[in-house]
């Protein structure tokens, strides 16, 4: 969240954003795999494309790919899947990574 707050509104007395983007996954990468991870995983391509690093920008973009694609496999219903896969900001990053 202060990564989120810190890109939009700049403060010197604070870390730069993407410092707070790469802790928070580094926090989440060693526990477990949620909505969350992926969201944090597409916020460091956005911010890397953004940047021009397209090396890491196709890294964190493989990564946010492999974990939606593997929460979305663990869904046994077609149904719920197409239900989750609907709302906009999913469709987005579907879009944005190759995946429709």
């Amino acid at each position: 969240m202060t990564g989120k707050i810190l890109e939009v509104e700049k403060r010197k007395e604070y870390q730069p954003f993407l410092t707070y983007y790469e802790n928070a996954y580094n926090q989440i990468s060693s526990i477990s795999i949620t909505e969350l991870t992926w969201k944090i995983l597409f916020d460091l391509y956005r911010i890397y494309e953004e940047r021009g690093n397209l090396f890491r920008a196709s890294e964190f973009g493989n990564y946010t790919r492999q974990t939606f694609l593997y929460i979305i496999d663990q869904m046994k219903s077609k149904r719920l899947k197409e239900i989750y896969m609907e709302k906009p900001e999913r469709k987005y990053v579907l879009k944005k990574l190759g995946l429709s």
